[in-house]
């Protein structure tokens, strides 16, 4: 539901009462929904300082009603009470928590998406005492526009407040500022080679869904003209991940850069941490540990979104894990 601000009490967002709304979970439960289902450990020498340092990856599925999700986070509080002196590195995917170049809404609009484990993770893991801790998300205006359509996929659009407000250019001037960002890194080659390559990819997705020529239109608007050349969940799910690689990117630049620290510890999309991982071993990181991942069936579509289909109705679904696993190596 949309509510006014000046009568909301939202944590870190109190100072944001001069805006007009905000998109409370209840309006986009399935793209705010989320459990770790993974735990992988990386480990690379570091002969500077004659010690290994290791990277732990937590992915992350978007299910935020699964019971699951109290546990994790309660145990992931006291693990990282518990290692608060030992000030490690804390990336986190966190729309709920202001995150890359100081964003934090798009416009009028931000989103509450605490229920799930990325939901103000941000300031969780600061309240635990930890310092050190980076919020890579950037994406306020996709989220704020697209979540109240991925779940109104037979409705009318107009109703759609932030959907009819926000436009396609200010999705792409997120995407674009980050961009930017991104041409002033300087690192090694295999890591370059990988931004290089992200950013031809995303100029081709950005070409083909004709974003530039629809800079004007609403993001509702958008979606009513191209919705008819396929569906329109299809549609809203590619405009969902047609950047996705640019998140890698980013989240690639500040490891590589946090050189003080023994331990990064990683919490974002499972397709994220799988692709960095990937980079990872190609400049010096070997893989340490990987839980097993279960699958389970789910035949609601609703439930689908990021998952691949096995038939026309059931896509595999993981199921989540014991967190308190991290333990064994922080």
């Amino acid at each position: 539901m949309l509510q006014n601000t000046s009568s909301t009490k939202n944590g870190g967002f109190m100072h944001l009462h001069n805006f007009l709304f905000i998109i409370m979970s209840l309006t986009m439960p399935v793209l705010l929904q989320s459990y770790i289902y993974e735990i992988q450990v990386l480990r690379r020498w570091d002969e500077s300082q004659r010690r290994y340092q290791y990277f732990i990856g937590l992915s992350d599925f978007h299910d935020k009603t699964n019971e699951a999700n109290n546990d994790q986070i309660n145990t992931l509080k006291t693990s990282f009470s518990r290692i608060n002196q030992q000030n490690p590195k804390i990336i986190v995917e966190d729309i709920s928590s202001p995150g890359s170049q100081g964003r934090s809404c798009c416009g009028n609009f931000f989103v509450n998406a605490q229920g799930g484990i990325l939901g103000g993770l941000a300031q969780v893991c600061t309240s635990c005492g930890l310092n050190d801790v980076e919020n890579v998300e950037y994406r306020y205006c996709r989220v704020t526009s697209l979540g109240p359509i991925i779940n109104n996929l037979q409705g009318p659009l107009e109703t759609l407040i932030s959907s009819t407000s926000i436009t396609i250019g200010s999705l792409l001037e997120e995407v674009d500022a980050l961009c930017r960002e991104i041409d002033q890194y300087r690192d090694s080659d295999v890591v370059m080679d990988y931004y290089h390559g992200s950013c031809k990819e995303l100029n081709q997705e950005i070409t083909a869904l004709k974003l530039r020529d629809h800079k004007e239109l609403s993001v509702a608007n958008y979606v009513a003209r191209y919705e008819k050349d396929s569906d329109r969940l299809s549609l809203v799910k590619r405009l969902l991940t047609f950047d996705s690689t640019l998140f890698d990117v980013k989240m690639l630049h500040t490891i590589v850069h946090t050189l003080n620290k023994q331990t990064t510890i990683c919490i974002a999309g499972g397709a994220h941490i799988g692709r960095v991982f990937e980079v990872l071993k190609k400049i010096g990181y070997e893989a340490m540990y990987g839980s097993e991942i279960q699958m389970t069936k789910e035949y609601d579509p609703a439930k689908c979104l990021g998952c691949g289909m096995i038939s026309k109705d059931c896509c595999l679904r993981p199921t989540p894990i014991d967190v308190s696993i991290l333990n064994r190596f922080i």
